[in-house]
């Protein structure tokens, strides 16, 4: 795909050794030119016990007969093979026999991304966790026996199934490991550090420099996410929490169920790739000279001039800010925005500060006579003039999952879809080089008389204005790309359709392609401009 094509990313990999979604192996790593001699098959090595549940919710016993089959059929049977000549691995991603195996194919396929993504959009990803197994894999020497043999048979390390630094039922991290690489850190145990150490010494005190580029090699391995990374640039922007209300129940007696995932918000640049103007102009991809403003601390009026006189005294009536605003990458939080809930503003106004009434069944706002002004400006002002009391949307997301018809396990919500799509694009772009246009809103200061301004009322409603292009191409508007690399159902490619996107992404099970397909055909027509 061309460079800096997609305008935003959303995706969902395979777990970490959870699922056999039976489409073709791939191979990774290893030498282009190397003509592979693959050795034996590795048994699976974390292998899901979700068809060992039972209902305990009053169902019959053979009530979840239907679900065990269904997992049953697609639990890893295998980790891959390794190649016996340059350590290349055949397998499809999920079904490493290593967690860092795992992290390190990710980065490959996330650097890639990075490509393709506009230095202006944002790449959301969903990684759900995984539990060490509980069996151990002997004493089988996996990859090229000759590069290991030197120092296992010095130490007599055998290869597990349970993660280096790890227990039996322990949490592998696996989302935790993924951030921390996408930021440039490696999770070594120190297990492994140690061993790592006594093969180097006794490769050193053998002459055996052989082993010794065999442990230089492995160094460098683990180091790949760190110079992949350090390539690519992502921004770990944020940490989402997909709480699940009707989450999947689980065997095990000895912890809570899970109900939860985690989605990371990341971005490419780390400067303005944009400016926005809160005036009704259209924005600009050239840095521009501030255009500041004056705002009257008491009666809300804005001046385009600094006020005459002393420099003190402005500072204390007047409140300057500039016009134009920076944007790393597009996010347009006022598109997701959420209700104040009551006890927030309950919270907000402590001490009785505001009354909350029911009035025919209805909440209605009222300030107490012990109200202190200065911490009220904020929600006072929305309240009176009738404006947006709506809060930034917060990091943990309620939404439950939903069924599909259709055998598969990885189905995203369109609930949870939808606010990435809206914060993470335009409903336009420019045409000619795909820049986003962007949402202008406008802080609307109202005077309510002089009994209303014994504060600081600098806190007022946001007012949306209008979509302004972000360059000067002056081109006709088109639809933002959203892209999914792991489609699956088509989730992903569903919402955008219905939401008036374009959308891309990869797919090799033929049966999920026939399936988003099946899933585009006949939706409903996107929403609306002015409801987004």
């Amino acid at each position: 795909m061309p460079d800096q094509s997609v305008h935003m990313f959303i995706t969902s990999p395979p777990y970490f050794g959870m699922r056999d979604y039976k489409v073709p192996p791939c191979v990774w790593g290893g030498d282009l030119d190397c003509d592979h001699v693959w050795g034996p098959e590795i048994p699976a090595m974390y292998v899901s016990n979700w068809d060992s549940l039972i209902w305990n919710d009053g169902r019959p016993a053979d009530a979840s007969m239907g679900w065990k089959n269904k997992v049953k059929n697609s639990k890893q049977a295998t980790c891959g093979a390794f190649c016996q000549k340059c350590n290349a691995w055949k397998g499809s991603l999920g079904q490493e026999p290593e967690i860092i195996l795992y992290v390190k194919h990710s980065l490959m396929l996330y650097t890639e991304l990075h490509r393709v993504l506009r230095n202006d959009g944002t790449f959301w990803l969903n990684i759900g966790d995984s539990y060490a197994g509980a069996r151990s894999a002997g004493n089988m020497v996996f990859g090229n026996p000759a590069m290991a043999r030197p120092c296992r048979e010095k130490t007599k390390i055998p290869a597990k199934r349970i993660p280096a630094g790890l227990q039996s039922g322990d949490m592998c991290f696996i989302p935790h490991r993924t951030a921390l690489a996408l930021q440039g850190f490696t999770v070594i145990s120190g297990d492994e550090l140690w061993q790592l150490a006594d093969w180097l010494k006794h490769a050193s005190q053998m002459k055996n420099w052989a082993a010794v580029e065999w442990v230089e090699s492995l160094l460098r391995g683990w180091a790949f996410t760190s110079q992949a990374v350090s390539t690519a640039g992502w921004r770990v922007r944020a940490t989402i929490v997909w709480n699940k209300s009707n989450p999947l129940p689980e065997s095990a007696a000895s912890r809570p169920t899970r109900d939860f995932e985690f989605v990371f918000l990341l971005a490419k640049s780390n400067k303005p790739q944009f400016w926005t103007h809160s005036e009704d102009i259209k924005g600009t991809r050239q840095k521009p000279k501030p255009d500041y403003h004056w705002i009257h601390r008491e009666t809300g009026e804005i001046v385009c001039e600094q006020p005459a006189g002393d420099p003190q005294q402005i500072k204390k009536e007047w409140k300057r800010f500039n016009c134009w605003n920076g944007h790393e990458y597009y996010f347009d939080m006022y598109a997701i925005k959420e209700p104040q809930k009551e006890v927030s503003l309950k919270r907000a106004f402590s001490n009785n500060h505001l009354e909350i009434r029911k009035d025919q069944g209805q909440n209605t706002y009222a300030l107490s006579s012990q109200a202190q002004a200065e911490t009220l400006a904020k929600l006072r002002h929305a309240i009176k003039t009738g404006g947006d009391t709506r809060r930034n949307k917060r990091s943990t997301w309620i939404v439950p999952t939903h069924s599909y018809k259709e055998a598969h396990f990885a189905t995203f919500p369109v609930e949870l879809i939808t606010p990435m799509i809206l914060a993470g694009t335009p409903f336009n772009v420019c045409s000619k080089c795909g820049a986003p246009w962007a949402r202008v809103t406008k802080k609307e200061y109202e005077y309510l008389g002089p009994e209303e301004h014994e504060h600081d009322n600098t806190f007022p409603p946001q007012v949306h204005l209008g979509w302004y292009p972000t360059c000067d191409c002056d081109a006709k508007p088109s639809r933002a790309i959203v892209g999914d690399p792991f489609m699956g159902a088509g989730t992903v490619a569903v919402t955008a359709t219905m939401l008036g996107r374009d959308y891309t992404g990869g797919e090799i099970g033929e049966n999920y392609i026939a399936m988003t397909n099946r899933r585009l055909t006949g939706i409903t027509l996107p929403l609306p401009i002015e409801k987004q």
